[in-house]
Protein backbone atom coordinates (compact mmCIF):
# COMPACT_ATOMS: atom_id res chain seq x y z
CA UNK A 1 0.00 0.00 0.00
CA UNK A 2 1.35 3.39 -0.91
CA UNK A 3 1.94 5.92 1.84
CA UNK A 4 0.55 9.39 1.34
CA UNK A 5 1.95 12.56 2.72
CA UNK A 6 0.12 15.34 4.46
CA UNK A 7 0.32 17.44 1.26
CA UNK A 8 -2.09 15.08 -0.48
CA UNK A 9 -4.89 15.63 2.03
CA UNK A 10 -6.10 18.83 3.61
CA UNK A 11 -5.37 19.02 7.31
CA UNK A 12 -6.18 21.56 9.95
CA UNK A 13 -2.83 23.27 9.58
CA UNK A 14 -2.34 23.05 5.80
CA UNK A 15 -3.81 25.31 3.15
CA UNK A 16 -2.37 23.68 0.04
CA UNK A 17 -4.79 20.72 0.26
CA UNK A 18 -7.75 23.04 0.77
CA UNK A 19 -6.68 25.16 -2.16
CA UNK A 20 -6.62 22.11 -4.42
CA UNK A 21 -10.04 21.01 -3.17
CA UNK A 22 -11.53 24.46 -3.71
CA UNK A 23 -10.06 24.61 -7.21
CA UNK A 24 -11.59 21.23 -8.05
CA UNK A 25 -15.00 22.32 -6.76
CA UNK A 26 -14.85 25.53 -8.79
CA UNK A 27 -13.95 23.58 -11.93
CA UNK A 28 -16.83 21.16 -11.25
CA UNK A 29 -19.35 24.00 -11.07
CA UNK A 30 -17.83 25.99 -13.92
CA UNK A 31 -18.14 23.13 -16.46
CA UNK A 32 -21.33 21.58 -15.15
CA UNK A 33 -23.10 21.33 -18.51
CA UNK A 34 -26.88 21.22 -18.10
CA UNK A 35 -26.59 21.27 -14.33
CA UNK A 36 -24.58 24.53 -14.34
CA UNK A 37 -26.35 27.34 -12.55
CA UNK A 38 -23.45 29.77 -12.34
CA UNK A 39 -20.77 29.98 -9.68
CA UNK A 40 -20.90 27.93 -6.53
CA UNK A 41 -24.49 28.92 -5.73
CA UNK A 42 -26.42 26.37 -7.81
CA UNK A 43 -23.81 24.16 -9.45
CA UNK A 44 -21.85 21.30 -8.02
CA UNK A 45 -21.29 17.67 -8.44
CA UNK A 46 -24.68 16.67 -7.02
CA UNK A 47 -26.55 18.86 -9.48
CA UNK A 48 -24.36 17.74 -12.39
CA UNK A 49 -24.92 14.09 -11.61
CA UNK A 50 -28.64 14.68 -11.24
CA UNK A 51 -28.78 16.50 -14.57
CA UNK A 52 -26.80 13.77 -16.31
CA UNK A 53 -29.01 11.06 -14.83
CA UNK A 54 -32.13 12.91 -15.96
CA UNK A 55 -30.67 13.35 -19.45
CA UNK A 56 -29.72 9.67 -19.64
CA UNK A 57 -33.18 8.59 -18.45
CA UNK A 58 -34.99 10.79 -20.94
CA UNK A 59 -32.77 9.63 -23.83
CA UNK A 60 -33.23 5.94 -23.03
CA UNK A 61 -36.88 5.96 -21.94
CA UNK A 62 -37.97 5.57 -25.56
CA UNK A 63 -35.67 2.61 -26.05
CA UNK A 64 -36.96 0.97 -22.89
CA UNK A 65 -40.54 1.41 -24.10
CA UNK A 66 -39.65 -0.13 -27.45
CA UNK A 67 -38.00 -3.13 -25.81
CA UNK A 68 -40.96 -3.53 -23.47
CA UNK A 69 -43.36 -3.34 -26.41
CA UNK A 70 -41.42 -5.94 -28.36
CA UNK A 71 -41.33 -8.26 -25.34
CA UNK A 72 -45.06 -7.79 -24.79
CA UNK A 73 -45.81 -8.54 -28.45
CA UNK A 74 -43.70 -11.70 -28.33
CA UNK A 75 -45.42 -12.85 -25.14
CA UNK A 76 -48.86 -12.25 -26.66
CA UNK A 77 -47.90 -14.18 -29.80
CA UNK A 78 -46.67 -17.09 -27.69
CA UNK A 79 -49.86 -17.05 -25.67
CA UNK A 80 -51.99 -16.90 -28.83
CA UNK A 81 -50.26 -19.99 -30.20
CA UNK A 82 -50.79 -21.93 -26.97
CA UNK A 83 -54.31 -20.62 -26.40
CA UNK A 84 -55.84 -22.90 -29.06
CA UNK A 85 -54.10 -25.95 -27.64
CA UNK A 86 -55.30 -25.11 -24.14
CA UNK A 87 -58.87 -24.62 -25.40
CA UNK A 88 -58.73 -28.07 -27.03
CA UNK A 89 -57.51 -29.59 -23.75
CA UNK A 90 -60.39 -27.91 -21.95
CA UNK A 91 -62.84 -29.41 -24.47
CA UNK A 92 -61.33 -32.85 -23.82
CA UNK A 93 -61.69 -32.32 -20.08
CA UNK A 94 -65.33 -31.27 -20.53
CA UNK A 95 -65.88 -34.51 -22.48
CA UNK A 96 -64.38 -36.47 -19.61
CA UNK A 97 -66.69 -34.69 -17.20
CA UNK A 98 -69.65 -35.65 -19.41
CA UNK A 99 -68.61 -39.32 -19.18
CA UNK A 100 -68.37 -39.03 -15.41
CA UNK A 101 -71.81 -37.41 -15.38
CA UNK A 102 -73.32 -40.33 -17.35
CA UNK A 103 -71.69 -42.81 -14.97
CA UNK A 104 -73.11 -40.96 -11.98
CA UNK A 105 -76.54 -40.90 -13.63
CA UNK A 106 -76.40 -44.68 -14.15
CA UNK A 107 -75.53 -45.14 -10.48
CA UNK A 108 -78.37 -42.86 -9.39
CA UNK A 109 -76.20 -40.15 -7.85
CA UNK A 110 -78.25 -37.19 -9.07
CA UNK A 111 -76.74 -34.44 -6.81
CA UNK A 112 -73.21 -35.37 -7.81
CA UNK A 113 -74.23 -35.59 -11.48
CA UNK A 114 -75.63 -32.04 -11.33
CA UNK A 115 -72.40 -30.78 -9.81
CA UNK A 116 -70.29 -32.47 -12.51
CA UNK A 117 -72.60 -31.12 -15.25
CA UNK A 118 -72.20 -27.62 -13.88
CA UNK A 119 -68.42 -28.06 -13.89
CA UNK A 120 -68.53 -29.26 -17.51
CA UNK A 121 -70.54 -26.17 -18.48
CA UNK A 122 -67.97 -23.88 -16.84
CA UNK A 123 -65.11 -25.69 -18.59
CA UNK A 124 -66.84 -25.38 -21.98
CA UNK A 125 -67.53 -21.71 -21.30
CA UNK A 126 -63.85 -21.14 -20.50
CA UNK A 127 -62.84 -22.97 -23.69
CA UNK A 128 -65.23 -20.86 -25.76
CA UNK A 129 -63.93 -17.68 -24.15
CA UNK A 130 -60.35 -18.66 -24.99
CA UNK A 131 -61.24 -19.28 -28.62
CA UNK A 132 -63.41 -16.17 -29.10
CA UNK A 133 -61.43 -13.50 -27.26
CA UNK A 134 -58.04 -11.96 -27.89
CA UNK A 135 -55.22 -12.32 -25.41
CA UNK A 136 -55.42 -8.63 -24.51
CA UNK A 137 -59.16 -8.94 -23.78
CA UNK A 138 -58.54 -11.97 -21.58
CA UNK A 139 -55.77 -10.16 -19.71
CA UNK A 140 -57.96 -7.09 -19.16
CA UNK A 141 -60.81 -9.28 -17.91
CA UNK A 142 -58.50 -11.13 -15.53
CA UNK A 143 -57.07 -7.89 -14.16
CA UNK A 144 -60.49 -6.40 -13.55
CA UNK A 145 -61.69 -9.59 -11.82
CA UNK A 146 -58.61 -9.62 -9.59
CA UNK A 147 -59.16 -5.97 -8.65
CA UNK A 148 -62.83 -6.59 -7.86
CA UNK A 149 -62.30 -9.79 -5.87
CA UNK A 150 -58.69 -10.11 -4.66
CA UNK A 151 -59.58 -12.69 -2.00
CA UNK A 152 -61.22 -14.93 -4.56
CA UNK A 153 -58.18 -14.57 -6.83
CA UNK A 154 -55.82 -15.63 -4.04
CA UNK A 155 -58.07 -18.55 -3.11
CA UNK A 156 -58.23 -19.65 -6.75
CA UNK A 157 -54.46 -19.45 -7.09
CA UNK A 158 -54.02 -21.54 -3.95
CA UNK A 159 -56.54 -24.11 -5.19
CA UNK A 160 -54.80 -24.35 -8.57
CA UNK A 161 -51.44 -24.72 -6.84
CA UNK A 162 -52.81 -27.45 -4.60
CA UNK A 163 -54.30 -29.33 -7.57
CA UNK A 164 -51.07 -28.92 -9.52
CA UNK A 165 -49.01 -30.39 -6.70
CA UNK A 166 -51.46 -33.29 -6.35
CA UNK A 167 -51.24 -34.03 -10.08
CA UNK A 168 -47.46 -33.87 -10.08
CA UNK A 169 -47.23 -36.29 -7.16
CA UNK A 170 -49.44 -38.91 -8.81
Amino acid sequence: MEERTGADFPTAGSTSGLTNLEATERSDTRYGGEGYRGGDAGGGMKERVSAKAHQFASEHAGQAKKVGGVARDRAFKAIESKKGQFASELDNFAGTLDEVSRTLENRGNQPQKQLVDKGARYVRQASRMLRDRSTEDLLDTAQSQIRERPGLAVAGALALGFLGVRMLRS
